[in-house]
């Protein structure tokens, strides 16, 4: 009779959720001006997704994504990092592009974010032109072979780039940006050529006259930045307000007027290949010997004539030689956070015989930045305390802790969760147990079709229902007995520097990511163990409203 009894179950009505997909174009335009080689402009790529998402029923547009300018051999592009962000902040759940080179050209890291990064952020990703959807199971070995394609085509077009640029700078033609007060041009058979830029060749010519009459660089950034000279940078962008807002405190400074002052560029001459790289032999930047550096004289219209550059040569080697004499006696100064030290105002921190400096405040002034001065020996003594800090913290936490656990309230409590774990048990071995009959009751015509699907479901949902509260209860009993020193990187880390007196480079190198200097007093220290330590504080307030009922 129990058997039959289920017959009297209402099937539930079934409804449909239309899940609606929070969707990111991403677009992307390489250094390879790839629009020559029909790959579609930015503005192309973002309307042909948008025309694709708006003939979507289950798709709204979140917000478009876009790198231009920038090469898809690398994952370090900032509108790419800032859509990875909001996919962590649950605000996309599909990425669609218009083929899978948008995404990137390296083959191993293309494959790992289809088949490790999106799934793990239950990410649906969408190639639109190579018919990719990642929920309809597309992939496999034809995705691989795109990937391929693309990683080739990507080394391909950097060694023809490589090659052309070789091809150029054997026979002086300039490959790259031009220094200040020169611009490109082209000669009558289309070649580009360097010619003088009139309104910054001023400024280099009245740089060079100012020094050859006497006037240190000091004394020539000091009377440029009174009298509205645009540096190089600002000059660039000039008619790009935007770039300009995004460095307000730039300003001549002594290295850039010494930049100017002895680069021999000014006389015509021009120099290629000192630096060099190439992608498809997965080179860094580096700096060639001198014999394979390419020299050409009178190469292009000179600011500066030979001999003022001579004078100009010989008298810095008379102004420099007592300093450099100095600074070769000075006894060179370790910094054991070299780095990770960073102002309040976002630039990093320089040193000097053993004082650190931020280097913003030292090339604009105090104007720009007014954090002081800090002794070195001063901040290694307040990180360390930091780092003690912690530890103490840690410890303090483990015996609390482990007192809270020998408790009597404790132990009840505990108790009664492990009653509540065995009950939650047995409820899902019963409903398995039921569910497993459920088949034999269908082949016995004691349940209908019908009847067989709606109970399996609801058998289902239960057992789900009931693993989910067994987990929160399993959960709640390891937090009354975890401890923070549970974790095997903080015993490493308590057992290793709890005993220190001060601070070493080792002990850096283990623990520090980044120090923020605010002023003399106060520091932010961010601790490689950092995401350890919060975990501690969130299972500690866990443990706490367990203990409170």
């Amino acid at each position: 009779m129990a058997r039959k009894s289920r017959k009297n179950i209402v099937q539930a009505e079934q409804t449909n959720i239309q899940t609606t997909y929070k969707a990111a174009a991403y677009v992307r335009l390489s250094t390879e001006k790839e629009q020559t080689l029909a790959r579609g402009t930015i503005e192309n790529q973002a309307n042909f997704i948008k025309n694709y998402i708006a003939q979507q029923e289950d798709m709204e547009l979140y917000d478009i994504y876009v790198d231009d300018d920038i090469t898809g051999t690398t994952y370090d592009r900032p509108d790419f990092q800032r859509m990875i962000a909001d996919i962590r902040r649950k605000k996309i759940n599909v990425v669609i592009v218009k083929d899978l080179s948008r995404l990137g050209r390296n083959y191993v890291e293309t494959g790992e974010l289809l088949e490790m990064t999106f799934p793990m952020l239950n990410v649906r990703v969408i190639a639109i032109t190579d018919n990719y959807d990642s929920d309809k199971g597309a992939g496999g070995l034809s995705v691989a072979i795109t990937n391929m394609i693309n990683d080739f085509y990507a080394k391909d077009i950097s060694k023809k780039i490589y090659t052309a640029k070789q091809s150029m700078m054997s026979k002086g033609i300039p490959t790259g940006a031009v220094p200040f007060g020169y611009k490109n041009a082209y000669d009558e058979n289309g070649t580009r050529i360097i010619v003088i830029d009139d309104e910054p060749a001023e400024t280099v010519r009245l740089i060079f006259k100012m020094f050859i009459e006497g006037s240190n660089t000091t004394e020539i950034a000091t009377y440029l930045n009174l009298s509205g000279c645009l540096t190089p940078y600002q000059y660039r962008y000039r008619d790009r307000p935007e770039k300009l807002a995004e460095k307000p405190y730039l300003k001549w400074t002594v290295n850039r007027v010494r930049d100017i002052l002895f680069n021999d560029v000014y006389t015509g001459k021009y120099t290629l290949k000192r630096r060099e790289k190439a992608y498809f032999r997965n080179e860094d930047i580096h700096r060639n010997p001198q014999d394979e550096w390419l020299v050409f004289e009178d190469h292009h219209p000179a600011i500066i004539s030979k001999e003022d550059y001579a004078m100009t040569v010989e008298l810095r080697e008379n102004k420099c030689d007592f300093s450099t004499k100095r600074k070769y006696t000075r006894a060179k100064c370790e910094n054991l956070l070299k780095g990770k030290i960073f102002c309040k105002c976002g630039a990093a921190y320089g040193i000097s015989h053993k004082t650190l400096f931020c280097n913003r405040r030292k090339q604009y002034g105090a104007d720009i930045c007014n954090n002081e001065n800090i002794t070195a020996d001063a901040l290694y003594d307040m990180v360390f305390s930091v780092i003690q800090e912690q530890i103490a913290f840690l410890l303090e936490e483990d015996k609390i802790i482990k007192a809270l656990i020998r408790t009597s309230d404790t132990l009840i409590r505990k108790n009664n969760l492990l009653a509540r774990q065995t009950e939650k048990q047995r409820a899902i071995q019963r409903i398995y147990t039921l569910k497993s009959e459920l088949y034999s009751d269908y082949t016995d015509d004691i349940l209908t079709e019908q009847e067989y699907i709606a109970l399996n479901r609801e058998y289902s949902a239960q057992i789900e229902s009931v693993e989910s509260e067994l987990a929160n209860i399993t959960q709640a009993i390891q937090s009354l007995e975890q401890s923070p020193v549970d974790s095997e990187k903080i015993k490493t880390i308590i057992h290793k520097y709890k005993n220190k007196r001060k601070l070493s480079q080792e002990m850096v190198d283990a623990l520090i990511s980044k120090v923020i200097i605010y002023d003399g007093k106060h520091i932010e220290v961010q601790l490689s163990f950092d995401d350890v330590l919060q975990e501690t504080l969130a299972k500690h307030k866990e443990r706490q409203a367990v203990l409170n009922g």
